[in-house]
């Protein structure tokens, strides 16, 4: 098989340069099947409406959701433990890009134990509080 042959291959298969829209008629103009497409996906991505009758239900799931919420903010959970830390860490994977930081895993996977403890400290401080250090924030 030569090079031609493996770039474009006779059993190419195009995509579609025509639908029909609502009324049936063919659109095969390149702007007017872009609004088409675009009107077919807005449509597509529409929220459900729900009938009135299910109102109280939709007012009772998120009151529900808000209970679970307070109680979930109660429920204080044990800190990580420093073998939950490691084996955490060992399971990251080596060669991978850098963060936007240039910080890559190999870095806190083969830290040594003054790494380790602080980095435990750091996320556990997290857990409780539920604040982010700026530096965890995006830059963009």
């Amino acid at each position: 098989m030569g090079v031609e042959e493996k770039l474009l291959p006779n059993n190419l298969n195009l995509p579609p340069s025509a639908k029909k829209d609502e009324y049936g008629n063919l659109v095969t103009d390149k702007k007017t099947l872009e609004e088409l497409y675009l009107r077919t996906y807005e449509s597509r991505l529409q929220p459900n409406c729900l009938p009135a009758e299910l109102d109280e239900l939709k007012t009772l799931k998120k009151y529900l959701f808000n209970l679970r919420v307070k109680l979930a903010k109660q429920d204080v959970t044990e800190d990580w433990s420093f073998k939950q830390l490691e084996a955490a860490l060992k399971s990251l994977k080596n060669h991978k890009a850098r963060d936007i930081w240039g910080h890559t895993y190999e870095l806190f996977k083969y830290g040594g134990k003054d790494l380790k403890y602080s980095l435990l400290s750091l996320f556990n401080r997290v857990k409780k509080s539920q604040t982010y250090s700026s530096i965890f924030k995006s830059q963009q």
